[in-house]
């Protein structure tokens, strides 16, 4: 027995194969008819396919060959078993090959598919099949394209043959979102390919810090809540949305207060708000809630992975926040200066005044009120020790007047009436009309020269500076104020100063 083979060696699927069994004698004759049993043939294919079917004998026009077809979807190797009776007589190997491409049925893979990361570099294979989904085995397919789109735009990609039916083009995308597959074979689209792009790694060079409604931290209030914003961002700016970034770095709020003295904060809650969130503003972002206390400078610092936060538009230094002290508070107010003790007559003094909020934080500009009207600081003047002052009525109509000098401190001066004698009075400061507590005994004095043992050196506050002095820096002007007093602690005033 032999087969003729002309249809198994072209044989494509989906389209019918036809082949011959030829019967023959031992002697290699061809046998006319097949002693009352048919040829019988089974095609198994690689694609699990079987059929079972009869060869028929051609008849006159070629004696003794029988005619067999078969038609399979399924590309592949493929087994002929052909049997005359229950006599296997021949087992024939063939292959089937594909159809033509049907960009319909290509198929795209990549490991970026369903999410890929930004900056990664990424293969697409496109994978040519014909109608049936049978791969292609050959390349060769000239008019083949490959492109990666998004809202940004449409590019093209350079591909390569593989030469086994397969496509490769790789790419690398910087912008995070959904981004699409495009192939196409002979100009026909094969299906399309959406994935999702998410953000690099986290870069903190490219961390925006904002406050909850401002372009920028701050300014805040103390004692009043306060929030600051964290959006995490990688290398090419493109949001993270991922919950877990802040718990991954270290945060601390340290505040700088004007006497140099730092108070950290403590963070109350930390909120965030996902990609879906319904404020678009919000997405992404990190809300840090915290309720200062201490007024001065708020420096914002975050460490992650040995990664520093800096602010890129202050030199690469932590992003600052201002915290102004709340509304000033009488009881925290604070009263100083040569004139709580002494005085002498006809000589101006000075008693400074300090306001501060209810945490003690002193107001460093022109103290206001809750309306934001200037504050009426001044004292009242109490003549005592009977007999021996000028009298009540001098004594409490006595010349003052108020300036501020600046720094938050406003300075009151007044001008003891003379006597013939020393005497006393009691001063008391009042703001707004409500005393500050604390009542000071004043000796009025004759006066003297400057004494060198009660000259007192004040800060920029009018503060004695003590023994040693702080709070000086490299390249800002520093100020220190000589105030001369005489023997008893009372000023002289700078005219009497030599």
């Amino acid at each position: 027995l032999t087969i003729d083979n002309c249809g198994l060696s072209t044989a494509v699927a989906g389209d019918q194969s036809t082949f011959f069994v030829i019967a023959k004698d031992r002697f290699n004759n061809t046998q006319i008819g097949s002693g009352g049993s048919k040829f019988n043939y089974a095609i198994v294919g690689g694609g699990g396919f079987t059929k079972v079917s009869i060869a028929n004998e051609v008849g006159t026009a070629m004696p003794g060959w029988h005619e067999a077809h078969f038609n399979t979807r399924v590309s592949g190797p493929a087994t002929i078993r052909v049997t005359l009776g229950n006599d296997v007589v021949q087992v024939v190997k063939t292959t089937v090959s594909p159809s033509n491409v049907h960009p319909a049925r290509c198929t795209t893979t990549s490991r970026a598919f369903p999410v890929a990361t930004v900056g990664e570099t990424y293969e697409v294979v496109v994978a040519a099949r014909d109608v049936h989904g049978n791969q292609l085995t050959t390349g060769g397919i000239t008019d083949v394209s490959i492109a990666i789109s998004s809202d940004i735009g449409s590019y093209d990609l350079d591909v390569r043959d593989n030469s086994d039916g397969t496509y490769v083009a790789k790419f690398t995308i910087e912008k995070s979102g959904t981004w699409t597959v495009r192939p196409r074979f002979n100009s026909v689209g094969v299906t399309q390919t959406p994935f999702t792009v998410k953000a690099g790694q986290m870069a903190l060079s490219r961390t925006l810090v904002t406050g909850e409604a401002t372009f920028d931290p701050g300014p805040y209030v103390a004692g009043e809540p306060a929030v600051v914003t964290f959006l995490f961002s990688d290398a090419k700016s493109n949001i993270r949305y991922d919950v877990g970034d802040f718990a991954a770095g270290t945060l601390s709020l340290i505040v700088t207060k004007p006497d140099q003295t730092t108070s950290t904060m403590t963070v109350d809650a930390v909120d965030f708000y996902p990609e879906n969130s319904t404020g678009s503003t919000s997405r992404g972002k990190f809300f840090v809630r915290f309720n200062p206390k201490a007024a001065g400078l708020l420096t914002i610092r975050f460490f992650s992975a040995g990664e520093s936060l800096v602010n890129p538009s202050n030199g690469g230094l932590p992003f600052t926040a201002t915290i102004e002290p709340s509304t000033p508070v009488i009881n925290q107010t604070s009263v100083y200066g040569a004139g709580l003790k002494a005085a002498a007559m006809g000589r101006s003094t000075n008693i400074n005044v300090l306001t501060a909020d209810a945490f003690g934080n002193p107001i460093t500009g022109q103290p206001t009120s809750a309306s934001g009207a200037r504050l009426d600081i001044k004292c009242t003047f109490i003549a005592t020790g009977g007999g021996g002052n000028p009298g009540a009525t001098v004594v409490s109509n006595m010349q003052q007047s108020t300036t501020y000098l600046g720094g938050g401190v406003s300075t009151v001066y007044y001008t003891p009436p003379t006597h013939s004698a020393a005497y006393s009075i009691n001063v008391k400061v009042v703001i707004d009309g409500i005393e500050v507590p604390g009542t000071h005994t004043v000796l009025v004095s004759l006066g003297g020269d400057a004494y060198t043992s009660t000259t007192i050196i004040l800060d920029t506050s009018l503060r004695p500076v003590g023994n040693v002095v702080t709070g000086f820096k490299a390249g800002i002007e520093a100020k220190l104020i000589i105030e001369p007093r005489d023997e008893l602690g009372a000023p002289v005033g700078a005219a009497a100063a030599n």
